[in-house]
């Protein structure tokens, strides 16, 4: 290596510790000299070719445990995802809702705190008294991890060690395909914001991996953007809707007529609100990371005008619509507690009025895990002498994550005390009913992936994942 002045000198002891991935200093202990260090270091192993073959070795010897329970191949994969794939002997998770939560036997709250008592050594069961019903994923998975045991660990860490590897093994691959992508896609998976793209390919990769029954639906909606009106893809395992709510849908001629007499109305109507100063400050902040496109000039058939910003730099020049269809939808403030005893303003749009909403066809409902599945989960985990802990995490920017097929059926109107301005999104917007199936689609296929790959006992409400650990 060269010092500061440019010349030829031996790396210190603790540089090649660290080249060898093993911690500063590692091998400054007592009575060892500064050469013998470097003498060590030099005859040792790197610590991370020495940590993946003593990987392999775990997974030979799980693979090959006469005892296992669930059917493992003799042939020890090389790559750790396809050895944990083969584990579950081609029956992976099964896809579907948790089952439902047993109905409790109450008593009436004007009883009175005696007779609650009185009811409850008599005629009423605690919910927490009957065996737990867990989804029959989660008991596939708790299955494996029981054969797997102390097992599990390293397991994941290889895994993750892949998915590390793979993201640059395919950096080359990643940007080739976001060069080709459509604007919506590029504008979406590549935000300014971060140092990073979203690992697209790897992630359809992996779905490949696991077999996800969804990835052909998937790989076409992550390359094109995912449709926001008429039909939508039904998820894995989902179940059938009992009512016809989005079994009728109106036709793209209904919508065009309807959108264009709301448009004329809320051009007319556009006036500022208290909360217009805040929305109008995120959709400049989504504009500048590129999710959102504007401010529009209004089509030409239009029955009036919109305006660009005057005070707001780089937004003070109004942009060309696009050609072909383009549908709005009125933003509109959404309040809500921030948990700290005030308040937050989500901004929505209203596709509702807007009829965007009304093309939307679908027979499914997306499965949601509530708090009651968590906790039958952590039930069976310690009925099972295990002590269970619970685990989150809310997925950063949720719906914002994806891009949308068509900009011109996601138009976007704010009034401003400059008059109306129009926006196209490049990403999922809330306030669409398709955001809520694609976005589930998606989020189902992360949730397939942690439960596979990591043997992790996960679930989700819409983009806040949770899962159980033993």
């Amino acid at each position: 290596m060269r010092d500061a002045a440019g010349k030829l000198v031996i790396p210190p002891a603790s540089l090649k510790e660290q080249l060898h991935e093993l911690p500063k200093d590692y091998t400054a202990v007592p009575k060892v000299s500064d050469r013998d260090r470097h003498r060590l270091l030099g005859n040792g192993w790197h610590w991370g070719v020495a940590r993946r073959l003593l990987s392999i070795l775990v997974f030979a010897t799980v693979a090959a445990s006469p005892s296992q329970a669930t059917a493992v191949p003799r042939a020890v994969p090389l790559s750790p995802v396809s050895l944990v794939v083969s584990l579950f002997g081609g029956l992976l998770p099964p896809m579907g809702p948790p089952p439902p939560a047993p109905v409790a036997l109450l008593v009436d709250p004007s009883f009175g705190e005696d007779d609650h008592w009185r009811a409850s050594l008599m005629s009423v069961r605690r919910p927490s008294a009957d065996p737990p019903q867990s989804e029959a994923g989660w008991a596939r998975l708790l299955e494996l991890r029981r054969a797997l045991r102390r097992s599990v660990p390293d397991l994941r860490r290889a895994v993750i060690d892949q998915v590390r590897d793979m993201v640059v093994d395919w950096e080359f691959a990643t940007s080739d395909w976001l060069l080709a992508a459509p604007e919506p896609v590029w504008r979406t998976c590549a935000t300014p914001d971060r140092d990073f793209v979203t690992q697209v390919p790897v992630l359809l990769q992996l779905l490949d991996e696991i077999r996800y029954p969804d990835v052909a639906g998937l790989r076409e909606d992550f390359y094109l953007g995912f449709d926001m009106l008429g039909s939508l893809r039904h998820g894995p395992g989902w179940r059938r809707r009992s009512d016809e709510r989005y079994a009728h849908p109106a036709t793209f001629e209904d919508l065009r007529r309807a959108n264009f007499q709301y448009v004329g109305l809320q051009l007319r109507r556009s006036q500022p609100g208290p909360h217009t100063e805040t929305m109008l400050a995120e959709v400049v902040e989504e504009a500048r990371l590129g999710r959102i496109v504007g401010p529009l000039r209004a089509p030409s058939w239009w029955p009036g005008k919109t305006v660009a910003l005057p005070f707001h730099a780089g937004f003070d020049t109004l942009v060309d619509c696009p050609d072909g269809d383009l549908f709005a939808a009125v933003a509109f403030a959404i309040v809500q507690p921030d948990g700290e005893g005030g308040t937050k303003i989500r901004r929505g749009e209203d596709w509702r009025r807007s009829s965007n909403n009304s093309t939307v066809e679908t027979a499914d409902v997306p499965t949601h895990h509530m708090v009651q599945d968590f906790a039958a989960l952590a039930n069976t985990m310690l009925r099972g002498g295990s002590r269970p802990a619970v685990l989150g995490h809310d997925l950063h920017a949720a719906y914002r994550q994806f891009p949308v097929r068509v900009p011109g059926h996601n138009g976007l109107l704010l009034p401003t005390p400059w008059g109306p301005t129009l926006w196209l999104h490049m990403a999922m917007c809330f306030g669409a009913a398709a955001s809520v199936w694609n976005f589930n689609r998606a989020a189902d296929a992360l949730q397939q992936l942690l439960r596979v790959l990591l043997l992790l006992a996960a679930g989700h409400f819409v983009d806040d994942f949770g899962a159980v650990e033993d």
